[in-house]
């Protein structure tokens, strides 16, 4: 059994050079087989038939690519191979037996996030996925920036029936909803391929088999910096992006916390 790392990017310079980091982490990490797609390597039949999708800038053309990536890999490998699938902004953190092992005997790894989908699935993506009910909307969303599949049919079928949702248009991209039914309430914006990923892995997971954990483990495995400045070394555009400003503050409070105790320590000294 082998692990195929694969990662994809396209537009601007930065993702080219996140994409390399990234390889360069996996490779320091002792993977072995490692693929770096970009646009210039897409099916050209597939880039035909979804070329007004492909060309939205958003997630150089709204991560349709991302389906079909995974499958080609999938198609490409040895049966029970497993692929991983990881986006170009992040980098590893160590080696990736464990995952491997956690995958034993499995469909894949995936990752759970924190928030629930009636905040990041726009109403014709659960119309048309037949998951328009309410345990569907309070379930939470999978991270679709890390995901490990074990090649065999099962996985195959799943990967093309994700693949076959996102070339829909209406359930992957921002354009308005169709079918007659407002977002739901504390809607905040879509998350194209990862909203329909975890919409189908939830209605079909009684026929998968994927081991699924916490948002917090995946960070024992990844990071995910989406590093926007070239010249800014990643370990210190982790410290600053995004929630980097919270992570400061936590550390800030910590460290305030610590000092009120040292002081009733050194109180209590004193009045002893």
């Amino acid at each position: 059994m082998s692990l195929h790392l694969i990662c994809y990017a396209d537009g601007a310079h930065i993702h080219f050079a996140n994409q390399a980091a990234l390889i360069a982490s996996a490779r320091r990490h002792g993977v072995a087989h490692i693929s770096a797609l970009d646009s210039s390597t897409a099916d050209n039949n597939f880039a035909a038939a979804h070329r007004e999708t492909l060309s939205e800038r958003e997630g150089a053309g709204y991560w349709l690519w991302k389906p079909r990536i995974i499958l080609d890999a999938l198609e490409r490998a040895a049966e029970n191979d497993l692929v991983v699938y990881v986006d170009s902004g992040s980098d590893l953190r160590g080696p990736l037996e464990a995952l491997a092992t956690s995958a034993n005997g499995r469909d894949g790894v995936l990752f759970w996030n924190d928030y629930p989908n009636r905040m990041h699935v726009k109403r014709d993506a659960f119309v048309l996925t037949g998951t328009d009910a309410t345990h569907f909307h309070n379930a939470r969303q999978l991270d679709a920036a890390f995901l490990v599949f074990r090649n065999n049919e099962r996985v195959r079928a799943f990967v093309r029936l994700w693949l076959e949702h996102c070339a829909d248009p209406r359930q992957l991209t921002d354009r308005a909803n169709t079918c007659g039914l407002p977002d739901l309430p504390g809607f905040v914006g879509h998350r194209h391929d990862q909203s329909l990923l975890t919409l189908l892995y939830l209605r079909e997971r009684e026929r998968l088999d994927f081991k699924t954990f916490a948002r917090r483990i995946k960070h024992h495995h990844f990071r995910h910096h989406r590093r926007r400045i070239t010249w800014m070394p990643i370990w210190l555009w982790d410290v600053f992006h995004d929630g980097g400003e919270t992570r400061l503050l936590r550390m800030r409070r910590r460290f305030s916390i610590i000092k009120r105790r040292l002081r009733r320590f050194v109180a209590t000294l004193a009045a002893d």
